[in-house]
């Protein structure tokens, strides 16, 4: 069994501190971490979608989240998401409690909604979130992600929508 690997974060930022008040949660920020040095990808204003060190930023607090799942879907995910780099950061999502908008057009991408895509297409979530939103925040897409997962700690349970 193979896991997708998630980092959601905090941090001492303003706009880190607007999202999390704006989404009532305590995470603005996610990336998927990417190889066993722990470097993340995700997306970021002004440098939009890229690999970075696991250092890059001096978060307030994080927490890892470990999603259990088959070969094929981890390796659709991580191909999903590498495509994915060199795309521009979506500074509409930070607009998008105000106008309706499109979370899946992938030319540009805010950092929950990338990794929700990537989610999606590789077939995670089995079928296509069903709720017609404008936006999927960080503390939506850890909601979405804990009925997968053990958060207390690395244990693995079973993908509740897949046979094993």
């Amino acid at each position: 069994m193979r896991e997708i690997i998630l980092q959601f974060a905090s941090e001492y930022t303003p706009g880190s501190l607007l999202i999390s008040f704006g989404t009532r949660g305590w995470c603005a920020h996610v990336d998927a971490v990417v190889n066993t040095k722990g470097d993340l990808l995700g997306a970021r204003p002004f440098s939009g979608v890229m690999v970075r060190p696991a250092n890059y930023m001096r978060f307030r607090r994080t927490k890892v989240v470990y999603l259990p799942t088959t070969k094929q879907i981890h390796d659709d995910f991580y191909d999903f998401i590498y495509d994915q780099c060199g795309k521009r950061y979506d500074y509409g999502a930070l607009v998008s409690y105000a106008i309706n908008r499109d979370w899946r057009t992938n030319d540009n991408w805010f950092c929950s909604e990338l990794i929700a895509a990537g989610l999606e297409v590789s077939g995670f979530f089995p079928y296509r979130l069903s709720n017609d939103v404008n936006k999927i925040s960080p503390s939506d897409l850890l909601l979405l992600c804990s009925v997968c997962v053990n958060l207390f700690g690395k244990q693995q349970l079973a993908h509740p929508f897949q046979n094993s």
